[in-house]
């Protein structure tokens, strides 16, 4: 967000393109339309709601591609970029596990298994 800020207010552009900032993170064009309107960093989304913006977005790849697993395959790279998923203990034997994951209903149950874990280690 800081980044779009400074390109158009020292560079004047009318536009930014925006390409591997979305990798994990597909939220932040909405971050930065609240950067560019308040000036103020967002406040951070709960776990949940990324999480389940991620699960759409596997939806997407799915529906796009008309293919379970291509779909799931498509998305990895979003999963292993995600900040959502950064900084948990023990954490290696689940991130191998939703890398290799290639059935949707799976794949969901264990996104939301990962944000239980989330919200219960803040808390």
């Amino acid at each position: 967000p800081e980044d779009a800020r400074t390109a158009f207010d020292t560079y004047g552009v009318d536009a930014i393109m925006i390409g591997r900032a979305t990798f994990g993170r597909p939220w932040i064009f909405r971050e930065i339309k609240y950067f560019l309107e308040t000036g103020e960093k967002m406040p951070a989304m709960p776990v949940k709601e990324q999480i389940d913006i991620l699960k759409e977005h596997v939806d997407n790849s799915i529906e796009w591609l008309q293919d379970e697993r291509k779909g799931i395959v498509h998305s990895r790279r979003h999963f292993a970029a995600s900040p959502v998923f950064k900084g948990i203990a023990n954490f290696k034997p689940m991130r191998i596990q939703l890398l290799r994951e290639e059935k949707r209903d799976n794949l969901f149950a264990l996104m939301d298994e990962i944000a239980t874990l989330i919200t219960q280690n803040e808390g």
